[in-house]
Order: structure tokens, then C-alpha cells, then sequence
């Protein structure tokens, strides 16, 4: 035997020493900032629109696309990545100020705003119902709800919150 190692005393140290680098090895072969949501669906984080004209810019575009696919009967996996991408860019627009913010009385913003917030957050709620239509597969109630509640939120929020 070339080596003899006498584990007795040592046997805690020894084991601690292998399951930190275990634990070393696992975390460096994980993937590193791995991207979330649907690749080619969901835009990465460094693509994500950073003004709130931007982002109701790329919601109407993900609208677009989910219409497009229940008229084309797309999978519903599809479905749901467009769903998912404007439920993230609304999280990312209640946190703006309305656009017409400025052009309120001083006394008003801050209802203004919370008015904002507040309709930004029934459109995720709509936008969830939207996503159990789509799972339980109800697609004509998602197209309804896509052309009544989100269509009426929609034009109410264009014309409270954009600039004149």
C-alpha cells in the first residue's frame, strides 16, 4: 500500500471535504443565468422594452400573435407563451407612471397613478382568466374574452392614461 491514510479521527473531515466539493462541481455545472419562459416566444431579459410606450408597443404585438394563433388553432403551448409574455409586461408597466402624468393637477397624480396601477393589475387578472381558458381548453371563450374585457380595457386605459 503506497499511501495509508488513517481515517479515524479524520473521517469527519474527510467527508465534509468531498461533499463540499461535490456540491463545488454541481454549481459549476449548472447553467449559468439560463434564460426563462419559452425561447422564441418570450423575450430574454435584455430584450424587454424599457419605456411604458415600448412595452404596451410589444403587448399589442404578443395580442396580435395569440389571436392569430387560436384563429389558426396553434398548440396550446404556443398559446400560453404569448399569454406569459404579456402577463410579464404588464408586472413591468404597473410600475411606470401613466404617460399623461404630467398633464394632471398636482392635487390628482397620485390617484392618477394608482388608478393606473389599479387597471394594470385588472388587465393581469384578465389576462390570467385568459390563461385557465387556454389551459382548460376553452378557446372560444379565450377569443371572446380577448374581444370583449381585454378590448374594453384596453381602449379605457388609451383614453385615461395616454397623453392628448
Amino acid at each position: 500500500m503506497l499511501f495509508r491514510f488513517p481515517l479515524g479521527r479524520r473521517r469527519p473531515l474527510l467527508i465534509l471535504s468531498v461533499a463540499l466539493l461535490g456540491t463545488g462541481l454541481l454549481a459549476w455545472m449548472l447553467p449559468q443565468d439560463a434564460p426563462r419562459g419559452r425561447s422564441g416566444i418570450v423575450k430574454q431579459a435584455e430584450d424587454q422594452p424599457n419605456s411604458l410606450d415600448d412595452q404596451m408597443l410589444a403587448m399589442k404585438k404578443q395580442l396580435k400573435a395569440l389571436s392569430a394563433g387560436l384563429a389558426e388553432s396553434s398548440p396550446t403551448a404556443e398559446l400560453l407563451g404569448y399569454v406569459t409574455a404579456m402577463q410579464e409586461l404588464v408586472l413591468q408597466a404597473k410600475l411606470h407612471d401613466p404617460s399623461n402624468l404630467e398633464d394632471q393637477p398636482v392635487a390628482r397624480r397620485s390617484a392618477h397613478k394608482n388608478a393606473f396601477r389599479s387597471d394594470m393589475l385588472r388587465l393581469l387578472i384578465e389576462l390570467a382568466s385568459l390563461e385557465l381558458d387556454l389551459i382548460e381548453e376553452r378557446n372560444e371563450d379565450a377569443s371572446a374574452r380577448i374581444t370583449g374585457a381585454l378590448f374594453k380595457l384596453r381602449n379605457a386605459s388609451h383614453e385615461r392614461y395616454q397623453k392628448t
